[in-house]
Parts: C-alpha cells; sequence; structure tokens
C-alpha cells in the first residue's frame, strides 16, 4: 500500500551521504522512517558523535523551533527513508493531529536540554572522566543528592553509555572495562553499579576544572 505521508514528503538517503551541515540555514525536520542517522558535532575544534539515531527518532527540529542555523551536522548511518517537514507542513500535521503536537513537544525540550548536557559529557578529556560524568547526569535526572550517594544502580547499559560519551561501542566497553578494574564501577548487563558516586562527582569536577584552566 502507498504511504500517502512518503510519496508527499519523502526522502531516500544512502550510507554516508550528509543531511546537513553543522552551522548551514535550514527551514526543515525529518522524521526517520528506517535506518539510521549519525549527529556529529565540532567540540574543542574535534568531531564529537552526539548520537546514532535510529528508526522512529526526529531531528533537526531547532530550525523549525527557533529557525536557527544548524546545531550540529548529519550523516546518514545506515541507508534511510525520512519525511522531511518545513515549517508550514509541520504545523499542518500538529495542528491535524493535536496529540502529536503535545508528545512533540515534550520530546523536543527533553532533547533541547539532553544535547546541552551531552555537549558537557564530551568536551571532556577522556573517556573515562566522560562515563563518570554520565552517571552524575543520571543522578542529576534523578534527584539524587551527589554528594551523599555512594552505592547506586543505575538502569542503563554499556551501550547506551557509550551514546552519551560520543565513543564507539567498543571504545566505550574498553573504558568501562577499565573502571571496572579500578572499582568504580561494576557493569551488570542491562544495569550498572556505581560504587561510589560522589567520588565520582568529585573526579569529574576536577577534571573540567583542569579543562576550564587549560583554556582559560
Amino acid at each position: 500500500m502507498a504511504d500517502p505521508m512518503f510519496e508527499k514528503f519523502g526522502v531516500v538517503k544512502k550510507r554516508g551521504q550528509i543531511v546537513f551541515c553543522e552551522n548551514e540555514p535550514g527551514h526543515t525536520l525529518f522524521f526517520i522512517q528506517s535506518g539510521s542517522v549519525r549527529i556529529t558535532k565540532i567540540v574543542s575544534n574535534k568531531e564529537k558523535t552526539l548520537a546514532v539515531l535510529p528508526t522512529g527518532e526526529i531531528f533537526g527540529e531547532m530550525s523549525i523551533l527557533e529557525s536557527a542555523p544548524r546545531s550540529a551536522t548529519a550523516i546518514i548511518e545506515e541507508d534511510a527513508r525520512m519525511l522531511e517537514l518545513d515549517k508550514d507542513s509541520f504545523n499542518q500535521l500538529v495542528t491535524a493531529q493535536p496529540a502529536i503536537a503535545l508528545k512533540l513537544l515534550r520530546i523536543f525540550a527533553q532533547r533541547i536540554s539532553d544535547q546541552k548536557r551531552k555537549i558537557k559529557i564530551i568536551a571532556l578529556p577522556d573517556a573515562e572522566a566522560r562515563i563518570m560524568d554520565v552517571f552524575i547526569m543520571l543522578a542529576e535526572k534523578k534527584n539524587l543528592d551527589v554528594e551523599a550517594t555512594r552505592e547506586y544502580v543505575f538502569d542503563i547499559d554499556a551501550p547506551e553509555v557509550s551514546n552519551w560519551c560520543g565513543l564507539a561501542q567498543s571504545d566505550g566497553a574498553k573504558s568501562l572495562a577499565n573502571l571496572e578494574k579500578a572499582g568504580r564501577l561494576t557493569v551488570m548487563g542491562k544495569q550498572i553499579k556505581v560504587a561510589n558516586l560522589y567520588q565520582m562527582s568529585r573526579t569529574v569536577a576536577n577534571k573540567r576544572q583542569s579543562l576550564e584552566r587549560g583554556h582559560g
């Protein structure tokens, strides 16, 4: 059966194709119907991976919400079929389906917050520090008192930690193993137990202060 939305707004991209580049003007957002898209950003003069977005995800929304230049680069990771919507077509969609509009607004708000926090994580100088900062970020989301928390179990696995850090899964797994060997954490499948969250927070704070002094 033909998909009328895809017939009207669909685009097909091959692996390696650039959808858009950081800082260029933009006026459309994208819904991934199949395939995946890598989102990268230049941080401290180096290209960092922010995320690999799977089927069902949305990206490029800031051009719709704020008429802003692209804040990152989008590259096709796996051959993709996508819907590309400009502001008018997006407004038509959300006007016709208010439930979708509310859901999208929540997604956008969380996405903006997460991206800002992720940039802070990937700006850290080494992989172990980035991984530790992921757990500080997760604690913040749970409103945990980091200074009072020692051992804590987080519902997150190694690939998700790697994604938050902008690391390849193999590099993330290696760094997690180093931290486990050092007694900082324990990987338990879909969960990771942190031995001392407060100690991690102090280590990350010191790393960030050293980085800021180095740039000051």
